[in-house]
């Protein structure tokens, strides 16, 4: 049914923008009484607005109701947390002037928060972001720096844990553009671990 509906969208979504783009909202700001199940038809919802958002304008004002996918990051559910990552990627070149702003808040969010959840979803959204701005915004923003810190961090376990989580959703949304780091970061703890002999 996804793959039927983004085939829908990239034939006929250019003419319809302003028809789906509230049904897609609705559907992503909704509670429901079972949220594991519509889970499912938020996924779907955040796909298909990913797939949508190819049709707008740079300058289009729907783009930044497009990033309220970074809301949807909250929701405990790695599927819908994956298609946010990936509906990201393309919309972020449209959204350059909101790249500090935007990384402080993922990183934030990422190291602090309280919830398991909240935490993974910010390491899926920093690796859409980053894959969306180029791999060279991970050094211009300080996101690099602020992993190897908190992943040296012996004093906050959440730190640690949030470093891990962008390490591996970073490894698995940028796949062989992030292996320089890795051999780097690799590098680095070697090296820290022989001077703590």
């Amino acid at each position: 049914m996804i793959n039927a509906g983004i085939i829908i969208i990239d034939k006929h979504g250019r003419d319809n923008v302003s028809l789906l783009f509230p049904i897609f909202e609705n559907y992503l700001n909704k509670k429901a009484s079972d949220e594991e199940k519509y889970d499912l038809v938020r996924e779907g919802a955040v796909i298909f607005t990913g797939a949508l958002a190819k049709h707008l304008a740079k300058d289009d004002p729907e783009v930044h109701a497009v990033v309220k996918l970074l809301d949807v990051l909250n929701t405990p559910s790695e599927a819908v947390q994956r298609a946010v990552s990936f509906c990201l990627s393309p919309l972020m070149q449209s959204k350059k002037d909101d790249a500090p702003a935007l990384v402080s808040r993922l990183l934030d969010q990422l190291m602090n928060s309280d919830k398991y959840g909240e935490r993974r979803g910010a390491a899926f959204g920093l690796a859409g972001v980053v894959k969306g701005y180029g791999i060279s915004c991970s050094k211009k923003y300080g996101i690099t720096a602020a992993i190897r810190e908190s992943l040296a961090d012996r004093s906050s376990v959440r730190h640690r844990e949030g470093a891990q989580l962008a390490f591996e959703c970073f490894c698995e949304t940028l796949g062989k553009l992030f292996e320089p780091y890795v051999i780097q970061m690799l590098l680095y703890f070697w090296f820290l671990s022989l001077t703590k002999l």
